[in-house]
């Protein structure tokens, strides 16, 4: 059977027979072949609080036994959503030859069942900045309402940061990568297509910068000998920004008015929206909601054949799932669970 086109969640691998499979489809299956019913979810951290747009596929296995209380226990209730939910995944467990169910959060005709009921736990948070998780950072009179929330939720865990604050080293640049870094500042308030022609031509491709597009670019103060200038003709700007070419494709400066993309490994990426550098190792962690009191050990980065057997800083944080993604995850299997033993206790209360 045919994934359904909306779905965004990675492309098919080819196995052996030359047979193309999702694999988590064939997870999905395998969950049932292990007498586990699978609740399949694309969810993204943003709706939980946490500053990234970070998209996520998963799946919450159920025993069947325990899926049977839980459908049980929902027959006679108003929750039509869970009712829904539960009733495709087991389903799917009887035909596993179709396709599961993916509940998506992107798309709108699945958001009602994120508006209430177990999956609710995925979307019940106001969309948090980027700004707002980092700028106490670097501005002394910035709200500290993002971290103090972390420190509240997280306080058993990691004990709250009074003064210095771990994980704050930042990284030396030289002019020329600073120059690069305030040219990515500037552009992220332009349109998608303009900031593209721009990063393709600092990549080296063959492209023409707009009139427009470059007049726009005039108006701009860029950072030249360690001072802020603006340019009086094309023919200079286009000879600083020829200087400025990199192979580097990936990097992008951190929009402070948006969820941050995704956080990886690699922090030399994601450049501060205000401070000419990468962003550190315990703002890579505000972004992925971690509080200040939860310190990484080890190195700050690492590299070559030492990524084998070294787990460094970034790799700590880019790597992990969202605490606060975390705890919502949490609170959905606890709901389950609750159903489960709810129906455990009826079936009590009848034997009396």
């Amino acid at each position: 059977p045919q994934l359904p086109e909306r779905s965004k969640i990675k492309p098919p691998f080819t196995a052996e027979d030359g047979q193309k499979y999702h694999a988590w489809v064939e997870i999905s299956r395998y969950f049932v072949e292990k007498k586990y019913v699978p609740i399949c979810l694309h969810v993204n951290a943003k709706y939980v609080g946490v500053p990234q747009s970070r998209p996520r596929f998963l799946m919450i296995g159920i025993r069947k036994d325990i899926a049977d209380k839980i459908q049980t226990y929902l027959l006679n209730t108003e929750r039509a959503t869970d009712k829904q939910m539960i009733n495709d995944a087991i389903y799917f467990f009887h035909h596993s030859s179709t396709l599961p169910m993916l509940y998506d959060i992107h798309h709108q005709q699945d958001q009602y069942l994120f508006d209430r009921g177990v999956l609710s736990h995925f979307q019940n948070h106001k969309i948090k900045t980027v700004k707002d998780a980092l700028d106490d950072l670097i501005n002394q009179k910035s709200d500290l309402s993002y971290q103090q929330y972390l420190d509240s939720i997280f306080k058993k865990y990691a004990k709250p940061q009074q003064n210095l604050i771990a994980n704050q080293e930042t990284s030396n640049c030289g002019e020329q990568t600073m120059m690069r870094f305030k040219l990515y500042q500037i552009i992220n308030k332009y349109e998608n297509k303009d900031r593209s022609l721009i990063k393709s031509f600092l990549n080296d491709e063959e492209v023409n910068l707009t009139d427009t597009l470059l007049a726009s670019l005039l108006k701009e103060e860029f950072l030249v000998q360690s001072k802020l200038s603006k340019f009086s003709n094309v023919e200079e700007l286009k000879a600083y920004l020829t200087k400025l070419k990199t192979k580097k494709r990936s990097q992008v400066a951190l929009n402070p008015n948006q969820p941050s993309p995704t956080i990886q490994s690699n922090a030399d990426d994601l450049i501060h929206y205000e401070a000419l550098r990468p962003i550190t190792v315990r703002e890579m962690a505000r972004i992925q909601s971690f509080p200040d009191g939860f310190i990484f050990k080890s190195k700050r980065t690492t590299g070559g054949d030492r990524r084998k057997f070294e787990v460094p800083q970034q790799t700590q944080v880019g790597n992990a799932v969202p605490p606060l993604l975390a705890k919502q995850i949490a609170k959905m299997i606890a709901d389950l669970n609750h159903l489960s033993l709810d129906q455990n206790q009826k079936e009590r209360e009848c034997l009396l």
